[in-house]
This record gives structure tokens, C-alpha cells and sequence, in this order.
């Protein structure tokens, strides 16, 4: 069995002799406790089927329990038969433009070449490249630029240290410290912390360069078209960036001590112009289609934009606007938690999908390279569950007091300051409640007032609380009471939708 990066690291967080909570298990790989007891289903039923145990021991009231039948156990089956296509289809992309024979397409096989040979092909022809046979030889029908998107997508399917173990060729140290000190000087130059996938596609990136210059095997300089106009423009409107880049070329070419060819420099540039970091400048016309795009996605998922997304417009907003230049040169970026994105979120990740497919034919300039894809759908994904969540517990609230302004603004700095959940959305005076809940757009969970409320007013959905102006020890301890009540049925409503 081939295992997700979730259920890796959920066996890796687990013990043949000690009970761990599924929560405690939740904690520490950041999903939620229902998703460890239906990856540890998926797990056992795969092995039960196969083995007749169980892979995970659970028992209520102690938690899980890895079996000790599989303490020593070697599985010999599909991972093994995935390993050693990896292996063959990046040999064959690293050592471009090498031709290969039968026989070592047979040495690097120790099962069946021709079954070998149509599973590479099929995951070349997936990259845009052809495995073309002649006699006993095989010889790549690609361009530079098909190979290192190719390597790229192959190495971002599975872990970096995992497929660089499998190339068989394992990044020395000395190799590992160069690329791990590049990465450390980008992110202290543009003074923000380089996370995944960006930091593997970093790190990709330059060991490519390394590997490949090291044996010469570079074929794009020669034919490589230059920069147009838009590419030019970008240089000169981010030149700290390129400069960075400039710089870490400068550093490789010391290391490998070959000549690397300026547009190298652009390349690297276009990777640190890719993520989300407030050093990336784009221009006017690509801060509309960001804005465009992010307000089609609040508008269809939500309905309506209000007062509470808008916090969240700005920080979609800034995903997309580097995004869309990815697309537009083509750069993939990779997603190792798609699968569970999509197991974890099925309706979010449906709907977001639905979204963007609309986007991607009425929004996306044909001149980008691709479409918004589902790597980048599921990150968007995360995103709203984000936000979704955050929303699930807020407590949306109005302060009335007998005048008005002075006392309720003062409360409403009180509850703010002592309960992080709760959201003052207004104040309001004895008589101008009425006015004030119809003006509000969003919906009031509870209202804090320091008088009685004519119950003709209030809405049956909304709770009522009186308070003192002190915010008193009993009025806190009603308050945390109604916050927990209000969870609760949140969570009955939550359970069944």
C-alpha cells in the first residue's frame, strides 16, 4: 500500500506499546479527530483484506495501538513496483539528453522491463514528452523546458527526500548545506519565511541546476527565446528580487564552477515573484484580475460580500495575486496534501472547483500557459475551511445601555479584550436598537445590555444577556455559559448539514 503523507504521519506518531489518543495524534498532524479515525479505517481495512490484522488496535476510552505483527514486516508490492518507475523516469529526465538502452532500462529493473518501459511512458506523455524507441535505444522527444517542469512534477508527487533516495542519487551534505544556506539568504533578504511547497520547489529548483550543470546536459541556452516586454517589465518593477536572484546564481556558479547563463537568473526570479511575500511587485492590470477573481470567489461561494469578509477578501486576495503569475509562466508548484484536501473537504473542495472552472473559462487571458488547476484549488480550499471556521466560532454581538455611546463603547472594549470569540458589531442606546439591528447586515447571536429589552424587539434566534457596566464575575461566568450553549448548537447544526 502506497500511504498519504496524513496516514505516514499518523503511523509515525503512534507506538507498538503505548495507547495515544486520536486527539492527542490530531494535535500533532494537524487534522481534525475524525479524519484520524477514517484514515486509520482506510488503513486497516487495506491491511486486514490483505493480511487478516488489523494495522491499528483502537479501543475506546484508550485510544490507538500499532500492531506488533507488522513491528518487522517488509511489504513486498505496489510501493516497490512505484519506487522503481520513479526511479527509471528521473534518471532518464536527469540525465537528458542521454540516450538509453534496453539493457539499462533492464539495470535499473529488477522486474519486468517492458511492463517498466509503457508505465514511464505514460507518465513522460503526461509531462508533454515522448519515450521514442528506435532498435534497441530510447531517446527523449522534449525541449529544456518540458524536461524541468517534468522533473519537477515528478518530484513534487512524492516527498523531496524520499525521491531524491529513489534517483539513488542522495544529496550529499555538503550539497544539502549549499542549497539549505541559498534558502536561508533568500528569506532573509526578503525578510519573510520561505514555507511548502515553495521552499521545495526552491530547493528543486537549484539541485536541478547543480545536477545538471555539474554533467553539462543543459541544451536551452542556445534556443531560448528572450524576455518580452512583460517579463522585462517585471525585472524592473521588482529589482530586489532579481537582485536576490542574481545573487544565489552568482553563489552556484562559484559552487558547481561552471558557467551558468544569465537566464538562469530569470528563472530563479520568477520562483521568488511566485508566493506570497509583500516584496513581489505586479502590475496594474494583474491587481484587477487577482481582485476580480477573488471577489468572483467570495461573491459565488458566500453570496454576498460583508462586513466579515472582507478581513478575509485581503488575505485571499494575496494568494491570488502571486498565483496568477504562476499560471500565466507556468510554473507548478505541487501539492502533497491534495488527496486529503479533497477526502478531508469534499463539499468545500467541490464547490471551489465549480468556482474556478467558471473562472478559468470567462476570467483566465488565454495567454496565461495554464488553468487554476486542482493543487492550487485545494490550497483556496484551505483558505475558506479557514475562514469557515473562524466564523463557526465567532459570536457576532450588539451593546445596549441606557445612553448610549460612552458605557456601551466601554463594555464593548471589556468583552472584546476578555473573550476572543465575541465580535462587538454595534453599540447602540435604549432607543435606537430598533434602527440599529435593521441597518446590520450580518447575524446577531446575542445581545450585551445593561437594561431590559422589550421582548417585541428581539428576534427569536437572537439570545439576550444583561450585564453589569463593571462586567462583574457572575456576569462573566453567564457569559462564558451562553458562549458554550450557543457552541453546542453550532455544532448540532454543523454535525448535520
Amino acid at each position: 500500500m502506497v500511504l498519504s503523507l496524513n496516514e505516514n504521519n499518523i503511523i509515525d506518531n503512534l507506538e507498538y506499546d503505548k495507547y495515544i489518543t486520536a486527539s492527542e495524534i490530531a494535535s500533532k498532524v494537524f487534522v481534525s479527530t475524525k479524519t484520524i479515525y477514517r484514515l486509520v479505517k482506510k488503513i486497516n481495512n487495506y491491511y486486514t483484506n490483505k493480511y487478516d490484522q488489523p494495522f491499528i488496535f483502537s479501543e475506546t476510552g484508550k485510544g490507538l495501538l500499532l500492531n506488533k505483527y507488522y513491528k518487522n514486516f517488509k511489504e513486498s508490492d505496489s510501493t516497490k513496483i512505484s519506487d522503481e518507475i520513479y526511479n527509471i523516469v528521473l534518471k532518464i529526465l536527469f540525465e537528458f539528453p542521454k540516450l538509453y538502452s534496453k539493457y539499462d532500462i533492464n539495470q535499473m529493473s529488477k522486474n519486468d522491463a517492458e511492463f517498466r518501459i509503457n508505465e514511464v511512458k505514460k507518465i513522460l506523455l503526461n509531462n508533454g514528452i515522448e519515450l521514442v524507441e528506435k532498435d534497441e535505444w530510447f531517446h527523449l522527444k522534449t525541449k529544456e523546458s518540458q524536461i524541468r517542469n517534468a522533473i519537477k512534477s515528478v518530484l513534487s508527487d512524492i516527498s523531496m527526500n524520499e525521491s531524491l533516495e529513489k534517483l539513488h542519487l542522495n544529496v550529499s551534505a555538503n550539497d544539502k548545506y549549499f542549497i539549505d544556506k541559498q534558502l536561508k539568504y533568500i528569506e532573509n533578504k526578503i525578510e519573510t519565511d520561505i514555507t511548502y511547497p515553495y521552499s521545495v520547489n526552491i530547493f528543486i529548483h537549484i539541485y536541478m541546476l547543480i545536477y545538471r550543470y555539474r554533467r553539462g546536459v543543459v541544451l536551452l541556452i542556445d534556443n531560448q527565446e528572450p524576455l518580452d516586454i512583460d517579463e522585462q517589465r517585471l525585472i524592473r518593477d521588482n529589482p530586489k528580487l532579481y537582485q536576490i536572484a542574481h545573487d544565489v546564481m552568482k553563489n552556484i556558479k562559484s559552487f558547481v564552477n561552471f558557467d551558468i547563463h544569465d537566464i538562469e537568473t530569470y528563472f530563479l526570479f520568477q520562483y521568488l515573484c511566485s508566493f506570497n511575500n509583500d516584496n513581489a511587485k505586479f502590475n496594474e492590470s494583474f491587481k484587477r484580475l487577482a481582485t476580480e477573481i477573488t471577489r468572483e470567489y467570495l461573491n459565488k461561494y458566500y453570496g454576498i460580500i460583508d462586513e466579515e469578509e472582507k478581513g478575509f477578501f485581503d488575505s485571499l486576495y494575496n494568494h491570488i495575486l502571486p498565483m496568477l503569475y504562476r499560471i500565466r509562466v507556468g510554473l507548478d508548484v505541487g501539492n502533497i496534501m491534495l488527496k486529503e484536501i479533497k477526502e478531508e473537504y469534499p463539499n468545500t473542495f467541490h464547490k471551489i472547483h465549480e468556482i474556478t472552472f467558471f473562472i478559468n473559462e470567462n476570467l483566465i487571458p488565454n495567454s496565461f500557459i495554464k488553468d487554476i488547476g486542482d493543487n492550487d484549488i485545494a490550497y483556496i480550499v484551505l483558505y475558506f475551511e479557514k475562514f469557515n471556521l473562524l466564523k463557526k466560532r465567532r459570536i457576532n454581538s450588539i451593546v445596549v445601555c441606557s445612553t448610549g455611546v460612552g458605557t456601551s463603547e466601554l463594555i464593548k472594549v471589556k468583552l472584546e479584550k476578555r473573550f476572543d470569540e465575541i465580535k462587538v458589531i454595534s453599540t447602540a442606546s435604549e432607543r435606537n436598537i430598533e434602527n440599529a439591528l435593521k441597518k446590520i447586515r450580518l447575524k446577531i447571536d446575542v445581545i450585551f445590555s445593561t437594561i431590559e429589552i422589550r421582548k417585541d424587539i428581539l428576534d427569536k434566534d437572537i439570545r439576550f444577556i444583561k450585564i453589569s457596566p463593571l462586567l462583574t464575575d457572575r456576569d462573566v461566568e453567564k457569559i462564558e455559559k451562553l458562549m458554550e450553549e450557543i457552541e453546542i448548537g453550532r455544532d448540532l447544526c454543523f454535525g448535520s448539514s
